[in-house]
């Protein structure tokens, strides 16, 4: 695989994985939203349409994915696909999609944490 070709499969990566990340985030809201405008109450149907949903996302990430190239949202499906030898991309591109895509989950995943300030375990025993 080329240099080129690597940084635009990683630069896919990226993108897709930040779309995921943000979809994802919004399926506990997204359920919510879908039980109640149905106005089905109880464990088992929130179970029902939150898979549901899940379904559905998978299936379009999967096009969007295919339509891009080949990228990934998912990290540990690149390095173990490289390890298994079932994919045959240098050792180079899989070294440039894993920060692409970890990196995001790890820089999006600490954003919605920023607002709430640090307590000690004094104050949390003390019941503030």
């Amino acid at each position: 695989m080329a240099m080129a070709a690597a940084l635009r499969v990683a630069a896919a990566d990226a993108v897709v994985t930040f779309l995921w990340v943000l979809c994802v985030s919004t399926l506990g809201a997204s359920t919510a939203a879908v039980t109640s405008y149905l106005k089905l109450q109880g464990v088992q149907y929130a179970l029902l349409v939150t898979v549901s949903l899940l379904s559905v996302l998978l299936f379009v990430f999967n096009i969007l994915c295919d339509l891009l190239g080949g990228a990934s949202f998912n990290p540990t499906g690149v390095a173990a696909f490289y390890a298994a030898g079932v994919t045959s991309p240098s050792l180079f591109a899989v070294a440039l999609r894993f920060p692409a895509q970890v990196g995001l989950y790890l820089n999006l995943d600490s954003v919605q944490f920023q607002g709430f300030r640090k307590i000690s375990s004094s104050e949390i025993d003390a019941g503030c």
